[in-house]
């Protein structure tokens, strides 16, 4: 059920790339540090109650190009309430990787009473895979109070294989899909979410583009891999 909600939720934002090595990383635990240190103890402290990671393998049709990108969201309460949040760091350590989620980037929702900050477009600043192992997630809130969580990522498979993303053909106005495709996302001109489509739904894998939309992406989730694969922009000229 997670998963599903997350997947449905997605939104198509700049990519995060990844800040590294030194002195960027040493600044920012020498920050963290000192954040632990300056603030009253009297201040509610965030709390992170779920978290959901997942890879993603992009396929950007424009440029011909593959890379990997990483999902991150957690379901945060603070006393205070939501809008004390301000800052999520993902980090790993081993590596002296991070990256900075906020107001400016994240993405935020909130569904049957929990709120879910994060991101889908998490990427390495050479657009390389993820590195393996433990990473840590930080909350901050207004008030420099914090919490944290982890998850690691173990092996998983970094080659890319156009046969197994989901695909498009686009003819008059009417989309073809292919067998493998599961979700499309339409969005306007401006990158703006407009609508979702399930094609589980969909007998003869076609449909027609939606007028308020000027863009498309396709989704599927690869259950043997254990990752996504997503492809895009798909694009339609609009008067």
């Amino acid at each position: 059920m997670l998963m599903q909600l997350m997947q449905n939720r997605w939104k198509m934002q700049k990519n995060i790339s990844s800040s590294n090595r030194r002195p960027g990383f040493a600044i920012l635990l020498a920050f963290l540090a000192l954040i632990i240190f300056s603030f009253s103890c009297s201040e509610s402290s965030p709390e992170i109650n779920q978290i959901f990671w997942q890879i993603t393998k992009f396929h950007d049709i424009e440029n011909n190009i593959f890379y990997d990108r990483l999902s991150v969201f957690l379901e945060v309460y603070d006393e205070d309430g939501v809008e004390d949040i301000r800052t999520i760091y993902v980090i790993h350590d081993n590596e002296e990787l991070f990256w900075k989620i906020n107001e400016d980037n994240w993405v935020f929702k909130t569904f049957n009473n929990e709120n879910w900050f994060g991101s889908n477009n998490i990427v390495m600043n050479d657009f390389s895979g993820f590195p393996f192992g433990r990473y840590r997630v930080i909350v901050i809130d207004d008030a420099g109070e914090r919490a944290e969580t982890t998850f690691t990522i173990s092996s998983y498979d970094r080659r890319f294989n156009v046969n197994h993303f989901p695909s498009a053909v686009i003819e008059n106005n009417v989309i073809i899909f292919s067998a493998n495709t599961e979700i499309a996302w339409f969005y306007n001109q401006d990158m703006r979410f407009m609508s979702g489509m399930n094609l589980e739904n969909i007998e003869h894998r076609t449909a027609t583009f939606p007028a308020n939309a000027s863009i498309m992406f396709l989704y599927r989730f690869d259950r043997a891999g254990g990752f996504g694969l997503m492809s895009g922009p798909y694009r339609v000229e609009r008067p």
